[in-house]
């Protein structure tokens, strides 16, 4: 798998440190959004497992009680997919939510 242009890597670390989280968590949240066209599953220790995101507000995460981490992994969500955009995701990404795979065509 290819490298991620170095535009998208400084937003997901900046992304990631403003939420508490590491690069590599932001990066599987970021590769689950591509593929997820917008929507996100997700597996990640950090992100507390096994993870379900839409926008408009639905998150279910693996630690369900724990309110305060609930709120920071749909905050950093809400980030990620505002900055999908800008990130040029289908260009590096060839469109089928797999970084770094050639564009089909």
């Amino acid at each position: 798998m290819s490298e991620l242009a170095p535009e998208t890597r400084r937003r997901l670390e900046a992304a990631a440190y403003t939420h508490g989280f590491s690069f590599v968590a932001a990066l599987c949240l970021h590769r689950a959004l591509v593929a997820g066209n917008g929507m996100a599953q997700f597996s990640h220790p950090e992100l507390g497992g096994l993870g379900q995101w839409a926008g408009g507000g639905m998150i279910m995460i693996g630690e369900m009680g724990n309110l305060e981490f609930r709120r920071r992994v749909g905050a950093l969500c809400v980030e990620l997919a505002a900055l999908q955009p800008a990130l040029g995701y289908r260009r590096e990404c060839g469109g089928n939510g797999l970084a770094g795979s050639s564009p089909a065509g």
